[in-house]
C-alpha cells in the first residue's frame, strides 16, 4: 500500500506545481468539494491510521500547499475578518475544547470523536479560510457558481436514473449497492444524502440566469427545474423546505426592493395555501421504509446535524 500511495503523491505533485501559477483557490476549493462529494470514500480510499485517505483529501492537501505558498508570497491580499468568521472561529475554538475535556465516549461509535472534529469541523473550515482569501470578481464567481450548477446537472440526471432503476447508467456504481446507505431505490446521489447539495446547486444555477445569452438562459431554468424535481424525488420533507426557504431568498434579494414585500407576502399565502390542501399527503408520505430503517434514520439525525 506504501508504494501506491507514494506514486499516487509524487504525481499529484508534479501535477500540482505544473498547474499551481494559473490555479485559482476558488476553482481548487471547488474541485476538492465536488470531487469529495461525487468521488467519495466508498469509491477509493486507503486506511491510514484512524484518518482515511480519500481524494478529496488529497486535494485538500494540494490546497492547502497552495494556499500556504501564496500567502508566504505575499501574493493574497490581506483580508478584514467579518462577524461571521469570528462566530465560525469561536464555534471551533468550542468544538475543540468540548473535544478536549470530554473524556471518553460513554457510547461506542463508529468514527472517533477526534475524526468527527476534523472532517465535521475542521476541514470544511479550512477550504472557507482559503476562500476567504480569494479575490472575487464578476467571473471569478461566475466560475465557481457554474461549476455547482453543473454537479447539480449531473445530479439531477443521477436521481433519475436511480429511481428508475436505470444502474447501469448510474456512476459512481455503488450507488446501485443497495447495502449501502440508507432509501434504496429513492434519489440518494453520491454521497447517499442529496438534499443539501441540491438546493445549493438550484441556487447557483438560478444566479446564472440573469446575465446568460437567450439560449444558455433556457438551458440554466431547465437546470433549475430538473434539479427542484430530483429534490422532489429524494420523498425527504426536510430537503424540501430547505430548498424552498432557499429559493424564496435567492428570487426575494433579486426583486427591487419595492416589491420584495408584496412578492414575499404572497409567496408565504402561497405556502399557507399548499400545507392548508396537501397537509395529509406531506405528514403522511408513505416511503418504502421498515420500522429498522426508520429507526437507523432517526439514529442518523447526530451526523445530520454535525453536516
Amino acid at each position: 500500500m506504501i508504494v501506491p500511495l507514494g506514486i499516487a503523491a509524487v504525481a499529484v505533485g508534479i501535477v500540482a506545481a505544473f498547474f499551481a501559477r494559473r490555479l485559482s483557490l476558488a476553482t481548487a476549493v471547488m474541485g476538492t468539494a465536488i470531487v469529495g462529494y461525487v468521488l467519495g470514500y466508498d469509491l477509493w480510499h486507503a486506511d491510514i491510521g484512524t484518518m482515511p485517505l480519500t481524494l478529496d483529501r488529497l486535494l485538500q492537501l494540494v490546497g492547502g500547499v497552495l494556499f500556504v505558498w501564496r500567502l508566504w508570497q505575499r501574493e493574497l491580499a490581506a483580508t478584514t475578518p467579518t462577524g461571521a468568521d469570528w462566530a465560525s472561529a469561536a464555534t471551533l475554538g468550542w468544538r475543540a475544547l468540548s473535544w478536549l475535556t470530554s473524556g471518553e465516549p460513554t457510547m461506542r461509535r463508529e468514527t472517533s470523536p477526534l475524526f468527527r472534529l476534523l472532517v465535521s469541523f475542521w476541514f470544511p473550515a479550512f477550504l472557507y479560510a482559503v476562500l476567504r482569501h480569494e479575490t472575487f470578481d464578476g467571473r471569478t464567481a461566475r466560475r465557481f457558481m457554474t461549476g455547482l450548477a453543473a454537479l447539480g446537472c449531473y445530479l439531477a440526471v443521477t436521481a433519475v436514473l436511480e429511481t428508475l432503476g436505470v444502474w447501469s447508467l448510474v456512476f459512481p456504481r455503488y450507488i446501485a449497492d443497495p447495502e449501502l446507505g440508507l432509501h434504496f431505490g429513492r434519489a440518494r446521489g453520491p454521497a447517499l444524502n442529496l438534499g443539501v447539495h441540491l438546493g445549493v446547486c438550484a441556487c447557483a444555477a438560478w444566479l446564472l440566469i440573469p446575465r446568460a445569452s437567450r439560449g444558455m438562459k433556457l438551458f440554466w431554468f431547465l437546470a433549475v427545474a430538473a434539479i427542484c424535481f430530483a429534490t422532489l424525488i429524494t420523498y425527504t420533507r426536510s430537503t424540501w423546505i430547505g430548498l424552498a426557504l432557499a429559493i424564496v431568498t435567492i428570487v426575494g434579494l433579486q426583486l427591487p426592493r419595492r416589491v420584495r414585500v408584496p412578492a414575499f407576502a404572497a409567496m408565504l399565502l402561497g405556502g399557507v395555501t399548499l400545507l392548508a390542501v396537501g397537509k395529509d399527503a406531506i405528514v403522511g408520505l408513505e416511503r418504502e421504509d421498515s420500522g429498522n430503517v426508520s429507526a437507523h434514520s432517526v439514529q442518523q439525525r447526530t451526523a445530520f446535524a454535525y453536516v
